[in-house]
């Protein structure tokens, strides 16, 4: 038996360099650094794997994330980033993927030297291989993200929480990003028209509660595909966005004080396969988008609409209070989309059972352009 276990360990150490970084890519990052103690040819192995993921697990001195019944120590807020530090200080190999993601200690503006330490380090010395990175922390407090940042410009996919994004003068851009998410990050004022515009094959943009947003969007990202948005404004325009699939726009001031043109909303998205909207496009001021609707739909009846949802599968109206515009709404969308397979339909509370029962009838009174069609009420009764 002693022979066959030496045997199986001589198998996983000869295996070759390639092979054996896969393996360690594969563990928690503090185990792939426990390897070191297994043999001399462990020792430097885990110094050249390309992906660093620092997540919780990372930072438990005692205990297992994955069984909150136990009594877990946590290291120290004032240690953690200068432990994240020293490994990549030890590490000698080209980076493609830094993650810190940490959600059980805050990492705020006090701890700002020492995430430009990291930022430095990572641009100075893996700038040109570095294509993933994601900063996120649950921080009441912002830090300001280092600039050196700007000068990896491999980077393909960028996720950034709490803090503050400045961009320098003379950044050229990211001619690779193809995934940006921000999650309470203070923008700059002009980022929707001059940052974004640097990254010309974004695919992906995902944007929630981000201080400095403005209150005019205008997203004109030709490659963009995925645009997921959450928070405070008064109008999106797209504009040049041929390849837009899937659309979520969740507002959180729901007063819209000039409500938008549906026809040209919905024109500027030809290919418009999912949409989401969530105190958007109506809004709780409902006089002056009410005669906007009833247009369309005669629109759509002489064929004047046909070529705005010809592509649209599925469509999400969350937050209706269950008067006529949503109505109106609903009904053009039915009418417009002959692939459309579902509406989805969540009410702002819970409505009385006639209310309901009246705003379903009229739905389904509706034209509907496909076959397949199915409307799903996910909202609960009053009473």
């Amino acid at each position: 038996m002693k022979r066959v276990c030496e045997s199986s360990g001589d198998r996983i150490t000869n295996l070759p360099a390639d092979v054996l970084k896969r393996i360690l890519v594969l563990l928690p990052i503090k185990d792939a650094i426990k390897t070191a103690t297994l043999s001399t040819k462990w020792r430097r192995q885990w110094k050249s794997i390309p992906h660093l993921v620092f997540h919780d697990d990372f930072a438990v001195q005692k205990g297992c994330p994955s069984q909150p019944t136990q009594t877990m120590t946590m290291m120290d807020e004032s240690s953690l980033l200068p432990n994240i530090y020293k490994v990549l200080m030890l590490h000698n190999g080209p980076i493609t993927k830094f993650e810190l993601s940490i959600v059980r200690i805050f990492i705020g503006s006090s701890h700002q030297n020492a995430m430009d330490q990291i930022i430095l380090h990572l641009s100075d010395h893996r700038g040109h291989s570095l294509s993933e990175v994601s900063l996120v922390s649950p921080a009441p407090l912002v830090y300001k993200l280092h600039s050196a940042l700007f000068s990896c410009l491999h980077i393909s996919r960028l996720r950034l929480s709490h803090c503050e994004l400045r961009q320098p003068s003379r950044f050229v851009g990211f001619s690779k990003l193809r995934v940006l998410q921000l999650w309470t990050v203070t923008l700059p004022a002009d980022f929707f028209e001059n940052f974004l515009l640097k990254c010309p094959v974004l695919e992906t943009l995902r944007v929630s509660v981000c201080p400095g947003t403005p209150n005019h969007l205008e997203i004109a990202t030709p490659c963009l595909r995925e645009f997921c948005f959450s928070g405070c404004f008064e109008r999106i325009c797209f504009k040049s966005t041929p390849l837009l699939k899937l659309v979520s726009i969740h507002k959180r001031s729901v007063y819209v004080e000039n409500p938008p043109d549906m026809a040209a909303f919905f024109a500027s998205l030809p290919a418009l396969q999912r949409f989401s909207a969530e105190g958007y496009l109506i809004g709780l001021d409902l006089t002056a988008a009410s005669d906007a609707i009833p247009a369309l739909l005669e629109a759509e009846h002489h064929g004047g609409s046909r070529c705005y949802l010809q592509r649209l599968k599925e469509f999400e109206f969350r937050g209706i209070h269950g008067v006529r515009v949503e109505l109106d709404l609903v009904g053009f969308v039915l009418a417009s989309a002959p692939l459309l397979e579902k509406v989805h339909i969540t009410p702002v509370g819970r409505l009385e059972p006639g209310k309901v029962f009246g705003f379903m009838k009229t739905v389904m009174q509706y034209k509907c352009a496909s076959r397949e069609a199915e409307v799903i009420y996910a909202g609960r009764y009053e009473g």
